[in-house]
């Protein structure tokens, strides 16, 4: 359901890797996960899935849109021909996880027939550890996709500076701001002080930790420093005329104390020199 991965080519792909250990468990089978929970067979299945797939998301997302639409939902309406590479993503990645899950938890799978019989992918992560990083993929899953195109009461996109206002809302602590003053509210805090101090001392160290950077390469050196002028120099540019292109300036040198450096080497005979012979 995504202009990159069709989540409905997903959820099929599952379906057609079960039908046999469904038919397995139907009819008594000793294996249930023969020929299709291969590497092989997971492929030729992908591409059943690729064919069939098209006509199912166009038949269901029509469905979709019409019940968002009438919810009034309408930003989570899905275009409802997917994309081929999201339909082709979709289909292979559900095959092949599925063999590989399966066969991390499965002792009667052998994924690599006909080339071997064994299975590598036995035993290397616990059962339960399996469905629970399933459990916990599908939750983080659904909410970035619930989260997509979330806007804020003004219309604005949801993004890293709202998170910040966020954060830094003491009405969260039950008090309220007033000319820079906070006093305690009437409402009720949803967080304690202490998650708010936790919180805050890491934006604290992430903040020192930008700092640090930006002085590291502000100590890096410049090439041409102390050659020409005792400052680094920057590009300026002159207006174009007709008669006259832009061209790039050095800046003019100052002292120390960030006043105008006094001198030949601030006069505009001496600047134009010094771009000539640069």
């Amino acid at each position: 359901m995504d202009r990159n991965f069709s989540v409905i080519t997903f959820g099929i792909a599952q379906i057609a890797m079960d039908v046999e250990p469904g038919i397995g468990m139907l009819t008594g089978a000793a294996v249930l996960h023969g020929p299709s929970h291969t590497v092989l067979g997971s492929l030729v299945i992908a591409c059943i899935v690729m064919l069939v797939s098209p006509w199912a998301c166009c038949l269901l997302l029509k469905r979709w849109n019409k019940e968002v639409t009438h919810y009034g939902l309408a930003r989570w309406v899905q275009q409802e021909t997917p994309p081929k590479k999201a339909v082709v993503l979709g289909a292979f990645f559900g095959t092949l996880s599925h063999v590989a899950l399966d066969g991390l938890i499965h002792h009667d799978i052998q994924p690599l027939l006909p080339f071997s019989g064994s299975n590598p992918l036995a035993g290397l992560v616990a059962h339960d550890a399996v469905y629970q990083a399933c459990v916990v993929a599908g939750v983080l899953g659904a909410a970035a996709w619930c989260a997509e195109g979330v806007v804020t009461k003004g219309g604005k996109p949801f993004t890293k500076q709202t998170i910040y206002k966020m954060l830094h809302n003491r009405m969260y602590l039950g008090e309220i701001v007033h000319k820079g003053q906070s006093f305690p509210g009437q409402h009720q805090a949803i967080v304690t002080h202490a998650q708010w101090d936790a919180v805050h001392a890491l934006i604290a160290t992430d903040g020192i930790e930008r700092r640090r950077e930006t002085n590291d390469r502000q100590r890096e050196p410049v090439l041409l420093r102390g050659l020409c002028c005792s400052r680094p120099m920057a590009n300026g540019w002159c207006p174009a005329t007709p008669s006259r292109r832009a061209r790039p300036t050095a800046t003019t040198p100052r002292s120390d104390t960030g006043a105008l450096a006094r001198g030949p080497a601030s006069t505009g005979h001496n600047r134009q020199r010094l771009l000539r012979n640069w």
